[in-house]
């Protein structure tokens, strides 16, 4: 009306469709994250009355259940009679003799994309092969790592007593960049559940990410990202877990390692860091968003900052402000800062330089 165009009303809906509602709040790993709801006409009144709970319309009787067996019983005869005979004659296939040897498949076994820049080797064969100047730099690296977070203390294994004493193992990955990377995990599959109590933790969606990337991109902020390095040894555990020695350190009769901090492979260790990182950012004035607990913004909202596990993403229109924010971070963490981003997870950032309204 003020601006003399014709709206689009394609995307007004009817009243009495059924809508989505984000549930707010703390969430456990399976539960749903909408529910499902169905407008009023007064739906600007937020009332029990002009909501319908869309579970409550399900009507569960007897004249309302149909015999299932019945169901498919004529379903099939039904389908049967509608098939034509060129189907029907190309069933009648001679069934393989299965006593000659068991069917192998022939279907070519690929390594999945998201795990090609891993590398297959054991500790031993990495620190004996060729590059293995490359694979003894990235070991050192996280052994000095593990040893300045105080990741574990020598026990008798004794005082495990009946817990169950987890093993280890080296995982040795090539990065896009050539970077040589090793990590020590611990087989978390071998917890049992009195080991742990809560293990989902709450990472960035996309569709905050997308939101972000429209205001950063329509205020012309400057993006800039960070990564934490081996962000789970920053969480402290509340529970007792116990390890064996791993290899490359000097093994000792009846010792093993219990661990006070969240290694890699632990299944409470996402939620134990993300824990961690919500208590630094609470500290310097930062709070989570109601509808995104991984993302943070400070009282101005010219300081957001999102979080996906312990890859960082910042946006900012007070340049000095994040400066002060970044510098806190890393004497809290150790972490590695980019400033003119090309991607991240996946979104690859160009810069215009003409900005099209």
């Amino acid at each position: 009306m003020w601006y003399k165009i014709k709206p689009d009303i394609l995307n007004i809906q009817v009243f009495g469709c059924t809508v989505y509602a984000k549930q707010l709040g703390s969430v456990r790993k399976l539960d749903p994250r909408k529910e499902g709801i169905i407008s009023t006409e007064e739906d600007i009144i937020n009332t029990e009355e002009d909501i319908i709970n869309t579970e409550e319309d399900i009507i569960n009787t007897e004249e309302d259940i149909i015999n299932t067996e019945e169901a498919i019983s004529t379903e099939e005869e039904n389908l049967n009679l509608r098939r034509p005979v060129q189907q029907i004659e190309k069933q009648n296939i001679d069934i393989p003799n299965t006593e000659l040897g068991t069917r192998r498949s022939q279907r070519t076994r690929k390594i999945p994309e998201k795990l090609k820049d891993y590398v297959l080797l054991t500790y031993k064969e990495a620190t004996t092969g060729i590059e293995k100047e490359n694979w003894e730099k990235a070991i050192d690296s996280e052994k000095e790592s593990l040893k300045k977070n105080k990741t574990w203390s020598l026990i008798d294994i004794s005082e495990a007593g009946s817990k169950k004493i987890l093993t280890n193992k080296w995982i040795f990955r090539v990065k896009d960049d050539g970077t040589y990377k090793a990590r020590l995990v611990v087989r978390g599959f071998e917890q049992r559940g009195i080991d742990f109590d809560e293990i989902y933790s709450p990472v960035v969606s996309q569709s905050t990410l997308k939101s972000l990337f429209a205001i950063a991109a329509s205020k012309n902020s400057e993006i800039v990202t960070f990564d934490v390095k081996t962000a789970f040894l920053y969480g402290e555990l509340d529970d007792d877990i116990f390890m064996y020695i791993p290899d490359g350190y000097d093994k000792e009769p009846n010792k093993i390692y219990k661990l006070k901090k969240a290694l890699y492979g632990l299944k409470q260790a996402p939620i134990t860091w993300n824990k961690t990182f919500t208590k630094t950012m609470l500290k310097l004035g930062l709070i989570p968003t109601k509808t995104d607990r991984c993302v943070f913004a400070n009282k101005s909202k010219n300081v957001i900052i999102a979080i996906y596990v312990d890859d960082g993403l910042a946006i900012l229109t007070n340049k000095k402000e994040l400066e002060n924010i970044l510098n806190c971070l890393e004497l809290k963490f150790q972490i590695k800062i980019f400033k003119n981003p090309k991607k991240f997870l996946g979104w690859k950032f160009v810069k215009m330089t003409q900005v099209f309204h």
